[in-house]
């Protein structure tokens, strides 16, 4: 059970690297959907990426538990009635007293 109500949805794709790339760099597999349940706060917001750079965010996204989730994907979600399709800005997790993962919470 989740410590925050989680009713909004996210679809994670993932690219197929499991083939070779083509003569352009690209995979030419079928990319990998996943759903997960999540919580979206809409809001502008500046935060730091792992790289030190500052950039502005228009959403943060929480999940339960650990998530795997990876800077190359794309998230696609519904955002006042339009499906929208972001990259990670930054991922963080957050653990608890015992350190088992509550939260993932990804910022796009």
């Amino acid at each position: 059970m989740a410590l925050i109500p989680l009713k909004q949805r996210v679809t994670v794709i993932r690219a197929a690297t499991n083939t070779a790339p083509d003569m352009f760099g690209n995979y030419t597999g079928t990319p990998t959907e996943t759903e997960y349940k999540c919580r979206i706060d809409e809001g502008k917001e500046l935060v730091a990426t792992p790289h030190g750079d500052i950039v502005d965010i228009q959403a943060t996204i929480w999940f339960a538990k650990e998530v795997d989730i990876r800077y190359t994907d794309q998230l696609r979600f519904t955002i006042a009635g339009q499906s929208v399709t972001r990259t990670p800005k930054n991922i963080e997790v957050i653990r608890g007293l015992n350190g088992k993962a509550l939260f993932t919470v990804v910022y796009v």
